[in-house]
Formats: structure tokens, sequence, C-alpha cells
């Protein structure tokens, strides 16, 4: 079966696009000025479009999301405390899979990350130590900390490479400290010790309440 469409577009009065299908087989053939003819095969060019479309979406969507994040760090001023929004959840968590649920909105939501970096710049701290130790002890309720170290070992948790300890870095670089102390592996020792002393805390506490 032939279809034939003439067109007058770009000076080609002549230019003729025949679609045919023979044996389910589909095809464009272009004939231009009678000279010119191209064949492309007809389902590999809808498939070319289609992925010119998802690309136009992701570069769309990719520019809304940096927008977002950019309205949200005007919105918010320098040394404000920043209220917990809706999209975060409430702080500090208590179970493990709270964190899991907030894991899952860090890496899958842009706009929550960047909410919670704000959040956690905002919280403070006199050195990175101190910043580091601020953060963890606004995230974790003192008995859920036991669940976690900064590797996993002993069956916890592994706090590296989550989205959390990204949000968690990303808070404490972007201060300035009195001892310009601002490393990747000093926010790891941070993080080591608070989760090695966790379970000191919570036999601390009830040592308390019990007196």
């Amino acid at each position: 079966m032939y279809y034939e469409v003439y067109l007058c577009k770009r000076g080609y009065n002549n230019a003729i696009f025949v679609f045919h299908q023979l044996f389910k087989s589909c095809s464009v053939v272009i004939l231009l000025d009678r000279s010119l003819l191209f064949q492309i095969d007809f389902e590999k060019w809808v498939i070319y479009l289609l992925n010119v479309i998802k690309l136009n979406q992701d570069r769309q969507r990719n520019t809304l999301e940096k927008l977002s994040e950019h309205i949200i760090q005007l919105r918010i001023p320098e040394g404000y405390e920043l209220q917990q929004e809706t999209i975060l959840p409430k702080l500090p968590l208590t179970t493990l899979k709270g964190f899991l649920n907030f894991e899952k909105l860090l890496n899958t939501n842009k706009v929550a990350m960047a909410h919670c970096v704000q959040y956690f710049k905002n919280i403070g701290g006199s050195s990175l130590s101190d910043a580091t130790r601020r953060i963890l002890y606004a995230t974790f309720d003192k008995d859920l900390a036991t669940s976690f170290s900064w590797l996993g070992q002993k069956n916890n948790y592994k706090l590296k490479d989550t989205g959390y300890s990204k949000a968690l870095f990303a808070a404490v670089k972007s201060r300035k400290y009195e001892d310009n102390i601002c490393s990747d592996r000093d926010i790891e020792t941070a993080i080591i010790n608070w989760c090695r002393h966790a379970a000191d805390r919570v036999r601390a506490h009830r040592s308390k309440v019990s007196n």
C-alpha cells in the first residue's frame, strides 16, 4: 500500500514523501527535486523522534529542579533557622524504617535534599566536629543511633555512601570554622566517634533516669 503526500517547503516544490508498507516492513522514501533520495527505516525514525522528545523532557525537568533549588536558597536568609518543612520527616528519627524512608526521599527528591542541607547547615556548630555531632544528634534518637556505624560494622546500618551522609557533608563543608579544618576525613572521624559512643550514651541516660 502506498501513500503519497506532495509538499511545498523550503522551495522544494516537487518534494514527495512516499510511505509504503510491504510485508510488515515500513520505510519512508523522501524524494527532493526528483534528484536526492533518502531512505530511512520508519520504525527507527519513530524511535529516534521519541528519544528526542524524552531528552527534551529530561532537560526541562532538570531545569525546573535547578530553579526550585535556587528559589529555596533565595527564600531562606543566611542564619535563619529553617523550620522543618512538611517535605522532610519529623526529626529526630526514632525507627530504622523512618530513616530508610528519609533516605529514599533524599535520593529521589532534589528539592528535599536542598531543604535538608539547608536545615543541617543552620543547626550550626563552633567547629567541624561540633557541627557534625549537632546534625547527628538532631537526626537520630539516642536509641536509634546505636543501630548505625560509618562502615556498617557489627551488623549496623552503614551511613557511608548514603543520601543522608551526602546532605551532612554538604552542610558541614558549606560553613567556615575558626580552626579552618574542613576535610572529608575529619567529618568521617567525627561520625565514627559519635556512632562508637552511641551505646555509652544510652547507658548513661538510663543510669541517670534510674537514679
